[in-house]
């Protein structure tokens, strides 16, 4: 535990990717701003995920001078399909604009503590294995926090308090934001895997008939070794009556067929998905909720990193110079980050929500076999799952119905 004293200028909850970026950006955009990262947890630690890093966070970390994060790690330039009639579309991931879109596969234990560390190296102050008691306001922008560890206590003032505290967050449960609805919300199980006959770093995204109305992924950190998981919404699990453990059983029969896997013992998390498709009310007063814990989740791909970490930078670059006036400015300006960033995602999130329930339909079929024959849909729908596409083209629309039943 590092604390310099107890006056803080920003208090993070939450030391993830989403804290992490916003304290390592707040620092790099003014120095002199004093930031504190609080986590329930020590680093390295473990986090339940399918550990894809798309290319919006190779441009994140690029962006912030971090790109030695990904050094050991080889990119992802494929992308694998599959349709529940068995058609497969088996790809290298096109051109964004100029842009190659590069994922990489990292496990959390590993990204996060990077990402942690660098935030301590910037001169964040960190508190480690405490976490959000509750918080009492003594002015606008003058807030003590409570954090504990069993039965230690310590009191902390910020000036703004940023809840990036995960799925179930403490700080948006105090501010009395509900959680998402059944409908809105997914539910997923993952795996470590030794793995034998996976010579391609390829992403595997499975819509398989026996998973229908969920999906199986494969994410390989290398040729040899992957993580490997199942997810559904939570509603059409229980109104279907459906087992999250017996989708993943048959989901690894189904990889065994194709590749000889060895799941890791004691590997196993599930986890939950707050969608971006119920987004909530992100700013109250001086306080901030943002990536899981503000349902910043794809409703279709699951990735909620790209979105945090965008979120925490934006807020970064919208807050850094205004701390300090304090007032209207920093008023006017927590309000145009909610704003920005409602602007450029709540409709992503609304079509990637229509595209997941369109992949467990008859569609998913004609999408994924006419981008097996068309690069330009094949481009339009990476832009739309790991990108900030908003809709597809009339024209692509009318070539997956043609190219897909043709």
């Amino acid at each position: 535990m590092a604390v310099d004293n107890n006056e803080y200028d920003v208090v993070i909850i939450g030391g993830g990717p989403t804290g992490a970026i916003c304290a390592i950006s707040l620092k790099k955009l003014n120095p002199k701003l004093k930031v504190c990262i609080v986590d329930r947890q020590k680093f390295p630690r473990d986090k339940s995920c399918g550990d894809g890093l798309g290319p919006g966070v190779n441009q994140i970390v690029t962006e912030l001078g971090l790109s030695s994060l990904f050094k050991d790690s080889a990119p992802i330039e494929k992308l694998i399909m599959t349709s529940p009639n068995g058609y497969e579309l088996n790809s290298e991931l096109p051109k964004m604009g100029d842009i190659k879109p590069l994922g990489f596969v990292i496990p959390r234990k590993k990204f996060d503590n990077e990402l942690f560390t660098e935030a301590r190296n910037h001169d964040v102050s960190v508190i480690e294995e405490y976490e959000i008691a509750d918080f009492n306001d003594a002015g606008k922008y003058n807030t003590a926090v409570t954090v504990k560890k069993d039965a230690d206590e310590i009191i902390l003032k910020t000036k703004l308090l940023v809840g990036a505290d995960g799925a179930r967050s403490k700080v948006r449960r105090l501010l009395d934001i509900p959680y998402n609805t059944e409908s809105n919300t997914g539910i997923a199980i993952r795996y470590y895997c030794e793995m034998e006959g996976y010579d391609e770093l390829s992403l595997r995204l499975d819509f398989l008939k026996e998973l229908n109305p969920g999906y199986g992924w494969l994410f390989p950190v290398s040729t040899k070794f992957a993580n490997i998981g199942v997810g559904i919404d939570v509603s059409k699990m229980k109104s279907r009556n459906l087992n999250l453990e017996e989708m993943f059983e048959s989901y690894a029969a189904y990889l065994s067929k194709k590749l000889k896997i060895k799941l890791v013992d004691g590997s196993k998390l599930s986890y939950i998905l707050p969608y971006g498709s119920q987004l909530p009310k992100l700013v109250s007063g001086n306080k901030i909720i943002l990536g899981d814990a503000a349902s910043m989740i794809n409703p279709f791909t699951g990735e909620g990193i790209f979105y945090g970490m965008f979120a925490g930078k934006s807020l970064a670059e919208h807050i850094a110079q205004k701390i300090g006036a304090g007032g209207n400015e920093l008023d006017d300006a927590l309000t145009k980050f909610e704003k920005d960033f409602r602007k450029r995602f709540v409709s992503h999130y609304k079509i990637n929500n229509t595209t997941k329930h369109l992949m467990n339909s008859v569609f998913s079929n004609l999408a994924i076999k006419a981008s097996s024959k068309d690069p330009e849909i094949l481009k339009e729908g990476i832009e739309l799952m790991m990108g900030d596409r908003r809709s597809m083209s009339p024209l692509n629309i009318f070539k997956i119905l043609v190219k897909g039943l043709f």
